[in-house]
Order: structure tokens, then sequence, then C-alpha cells
């Protein structure tokens, strides 16, 4: 028997059949051995290609454990214009296992680096997280600050659109983070200005859809092409 792990990575679990003295196999035998090496397999996280896995083949367990603070705090805050919620979060992304959080609401005081909210101001920092290391790091900041954006992955870069830095404005603009230079680039505006907006990627093309606009809640969507 052959179990592979996602990732074009694979692991051969060989199976083999003993036979008695008359020459039969013993089929319980190999059975019960084939069942036990499914165990390890789901338990290594070798074989998972359906339902209850990871992104990376790996089987997901109930249960939570602690991770590393953030460099900063990152909250949401009950503060808008056109929603009677509460909801002004960072967004994030993941590349190469590794997790990319941006945005946000910091509590507490003012920054003059960013945007002033209510009693906290609104982040254009961002920071990543590995996993191997339990550390987090600083990566460049953005153009301009965002919380209530959305985002996606598109061709290993990190895409953010959208969001609001105040109470009053919304953006339709977004840009691009590439981690392999730690550099972030203006992309096209979208045609509507959207926070609270929902996204994924589908085909390689980030999907906006949905959210808060300038004059109330949208049923709209927009497809970016990076081409």
């Amino acid at each position: 028997m052959t179990f592979k792990k996602s990732g074009n990575m694979s692991k051969a679990l060989v199976i083999k059949e003993k036979q008695d003295d008359k020459g039969k196999v013993d089929k319980r035998a190999v059975n019960q051995k084939r069942l036990m090496a499914m165990k390890r397999a789901l338990r290594c996280g070798y074989g998972c290609g359906g339902g209850g896995c990871g992104g990376n083949g790996y089987r997901l367990r109930n249960r939570w454990q602690p991770i590393a603070n953030m460099l900063v705090n990152r909250w949401s805050h009950g503060l808008s214009k056109n929603l009677d919620q509460d909801g002004r979060n960072p967004t994030g992304g993941v590349i190469n296992n590794k997790l990319y959080v941006v945005g946000g609401v910091g509590g507490g005081g003012s920054d003059p680096e960013n945007s002033v909210l209510g009693s906290g101001f609104v982040r254009k920092s961002g920071e990543m997280y590995d996993p191997r290391t339990n550390q987090w790091q600083p990566i460049a900041d953005m153009s301009v600050p965002r919380t209530a954006a959305t985002s996606g992955v598109v061709s290993g870069r990190f895409v953010v659109v959208g969001g609001t830095p105040d109470s009053d404005t919304v953006y339709s603009s977004g840009e691009m983070y590439d981690p392999m230079t730690n550099r972030w680039q203006p992309i096209a505006d979208m045609s509507v200005k959207r926070s609270f907006a929902t996204s994924g990627v589908v085909g390689g093309r980030l999907v906006v859809v949905g959210g808060a606009g300038e004059t109330g809640i949208l049923s709209s969507g927009a497809m970016c092409d990076r081409g």
C-alpha cells in the first residue's frame, strides 16, 4: 500500500503478506497491519486527500494551542458610518506556510504614522508569523492605513484591497505585497469603494463581493486579473 502526502511528497507503507507452512496468506494479520498503517499515515499527515485535512495534507485535530503574541495589538472597532456592527479588523493571508497580517485598529492613544479612529488608530503596518519558529517578524508598511479591508494570495503575492482609514472614508484602492522583495506596489482601483467585503481567489484571480460602500450595503462584485 502507498499513501501520498500532498505537496508531491510520498511515503511507501509496505505490507508484507506472510505465508504459513502451507503457503497460505494470513489475511487477518494482513488486514490488521493495513489498519495500523492507515492510522499511522493519518497521524503523520499521509494519505490525506479529502475532508478533515488541512491545505498541506495534515489532519486537523480538534484542539487549540497558543502561539506567540503579535508584535502589536490589532483589534476590531465598532465605529462605522454605514454599518451598525463591530468589526474593523486586520486582514491576512498565507504564503509558503507563513501567515501575513496587516492593518486593523491599534488600541489606546494615537500614532502619527497611522489614521486616528475613535479611541484607537488604524494601522498600515504588517507582520509575518512563521509556525516553525513560533515568531512574528515585521514586514514593510502598506502605502495607507487600512482596516476592514479584504485580501487574497495570488501567484505567491498578498493582495489587499478596499477598507477604511476612518469613519468617513472608504477605499477603492488596493496594493500587492511581494514577500521576496518585502515591498508593496499599487494595483488598479476597484470601480466601487468597499469595506467589510468578502473575497476569494478563483482560478488565480481575486474576486471581491459585497461589503459596504459610500451609500450603503453592496451586492455587487468585481474580479481582478493581474495578467
